[in-house]
């Protein structure tokens, strides 16, 4: 394991979650991999950036604005691949109405170095019970 891979895989986690607190798809998209799978819970799995944009278009316009707190747990690097995995806390709330909804959850992300640069090349997520990060 690499301490100086596992920084640089946290310090990309930060950025991306910056991205999408702000609701910017394309960055946010960015720091995925063209031959990206995304399965989320419940739902088939996703397979590509394309259809992985379209997912993320639909929740990034859905009118809502989330909130997270995640922890990562721990970052394994070896070589060029690196796996994460977190637990995360989000309250969604409606532009509309103002109610909020919370939503827990774990996952793990697998990413790949691609040119120096850390992107997630699969990521799987479940429901958890609700119970803050800590």
């Amino acid at each position: 394991m690499s301490d100086a891979g596992a920084k640089d895989v946290g310090e990309t986690i930060e950025k991306m979650s910056d991205a999408y607190e702000a609701g910017d798809l394309d960055l946010f998209t960015s720091f995925f991999t063209d031959d990206v799978v995304v399965m989320p819970p419940g739902a088939p799995a996703v397979v590509g950036i394309e259809g992985f944009r379209n997912m993320m278009a639909g929740m990034f316009s859905s009118g809502e604005r989330s909130d997270a707190v995640s922890i990562s747990r721990d970052i394994t690097v070896v070589d060029d691949w690196a796996i994460e995995w977190h637990e995360q806390a989000t309250t969604y709330t409606s532009n509309a109405t103002g109610e909020s909804r919370r939503a827990f959850h774990k996952g793990i992300w697998v990413f790949r170095r691609e040119d120096g640069d850390w992107k997630i090349a699969r990521y799987c997520w479940n429901d958890a019970p609700e119970v803050e990060p800590v």
